[in-house]
């Protein structure tokens, strides 16, 4: 069988000098409302607006054209309306017979939520992608981007720095003899640290340099959850050429997909399929939901299906869930040593197959939960210590006596990487009762490196 082409969606900088400012596009406004038919349907109107394009309504109670002036205004017709016992306001009156959009729409009003907390990304290296403001706190602001939008594949090690830009923030880059220079509204980032195997990395910034260049700018809002369907606006850097936005649903909750990734190996990623138009540049930006929550972290696409035709529409994103398990460690660990962080879990030296998948639909949200039956256990490793056996059905893990229930395979993984040393875990574990395993106290020697 023919592999899939997928592409990590990061980007090399064409050699070129880029400016971009930002510019605020309005709704125009109404400049004449004006009647031009009157028949037995009722009396059409159309209205000009300041940019020269018209729409049209029909005023479906008026019966006799001698009653309507021909250059009538808006507010005369509200008026009349109110007069024959209209009820609504003058806003429901706009909104109930103009083809006019008198609100934001709801994608408008997610990307203003978000777009403070997005950024462009540029590499000496001379690759290109996307962030999010993760976390700003006194001292420094925290990135989230991919794995292989930092990594440089000459030295096959992350770089050690890199360039940032806000939204609004004025790009320039140019290339000479020694690389590329970077300018405008430049933020100097430093490598925090990261995963190959999850694709994520984390770099920071000073977050006093951060609100020199843009006082609105803000950490993102994590979605509690993700959904079947729901919007998915994609917030990135496509093509190199700054903050972009698409729009589309979330088409597949939850896959496994192998990609090459950037030290040549086929890894296995586990992300949600959007059909949200991506492209080169993407990688590393954030995916929003309809709320303006960061719902996932974009990082490949699919570009042709394995009869070698173009593929369209089909992307990926590294679902929320695991985002901030991931980023809150590698943060986490910075900050207690101040050196780059390597990501760590525990090893519970168990494998799994996940069982009795469910769909469960809550209005119209539309998620899908799974047993975790354990099938094998190592034997000597932590797993077998506590008790646990193959057959078992893990349904929560313990923390300090407190009880984290799972939803499907996923939850234990992003739940061990919040254990930390002299933590004590314990399973519950579901044989038509529940009981509790063996209590662990949680050692150095059961964290092991993720790569």
């Amino acid at each position: 069988m023919k592999k899939l082409k997928l592409f990590l969606l990061s980007l090399i900088i064409i050699p070129c000098c880029i400016f971009f400012t930002a510019c605020k596009e309005e709704a125009p406004n109404i400049v004449s409302v004006e009647k031009t038919v009157v028949d037995e349907v009722g009396t059409v109107y159309e209205v000009l607006y300041e940019d020269g394009t018209t729409s049209y309504f029909v005023d479906k109670d008026t019966t006799s054209s001698s009653e309507i002036s021909t250059n009538i205004s808006l507010n005369d017709i509200y008026l009349s309306l109110v007069e024959n016992g209209y009820e609504g306001s003058y806003f429901d009156f706009v909104k109930e017979y103009l083809s006019v959009d008198t609100t934001i729409s709801n994608t408008q009003s997610a990307v203003a939520k978000a777009i403070n907390s997005v950024v462009s990304i540029y590499t000496p290296s001379g690759s290109a992608g996307a962030g999010v403001i993760y976390k700003m706190d006194d001292d420094l602001t925290y990135i989230l981007t991919n794995f292989h939008v930092v990594f440089n594949s000459s030295t096959l090690e992350p770089n050690s720095s890199m360039y940032a830009y806000l939204f609004a923030g004025d790009i320039s880059i140019q290339e000479d003899y020694n690389g590329y220079i970077f300018d405008g509204d430049v933020l100097n980032c430093t490598y925090v640290g990261g995963s190959s195997d999850y694709d994520l990395a984390v770099i920071s910034v000073p977050t006093s340099e951060v609100f020199a260049i843009n006082e609105n700018a803000c950490a993102v809002t994590v979605a509690d959850d993700y959904y079947l369907a729901e919007t998915a606006i994609a917030i990135g850097n496509p093509n190199a050429e700054g903050i972009s936005v698409s729009e589309g649903i979330v088409s597949v909750l939850s896959k496994s997909i192998e990609i090459e990734d950037v030290y040549g190996e086929m890894t296995k990623y586990r992300v949600m399929r959007i059909d949200t138009a991506i492209n080169p540049g993407n990688s590393g930006g954030g995916l929003f939901n309809i709320n303006g929550e960061l719902i996932g972290i974009v990082n490949a696409r699919r570009t042709y299906n394995s009869d070698r035709t173009d593929s369209e529409n089909i992307a990926y994103a590294l679902p929320c869930d695991d985002v901030s398990a991931v980023a809150n460690k590698l943060i986490a660990t910075y900050r207690e040593s101040g050196e780059v962080a390597q990501l760590t879990t525990i090893s519970l030296g168990i494998s799994y197959l996940e069982t009795n998948h469910e769909s469960n639909v809550n209005n119209s949200e539309i998620s899908v939960t799974s047993d975790l039956e354990i099938y094998t256990v190592t034997s000597g490793g932590l797993a077998d210590e506590m008790g646990i056996i193959k057959g078992d059905i893990i349904s929560a893990l313990i923390i300090n006596n407190d009880v984290h229930y799972l939803d499907n395979a996923y939850d234990l993984k992003n739940l061990l990487l919040k254990v930390n040393e002299g933590d004590t875990i314990a399973f519950l574990i579901d044989k038509g009762d529940m009981y509790k395993c063996t209590e662990h106290l949680v050692t150095a020697d059961d964290f092991v490196v993720v790569d």
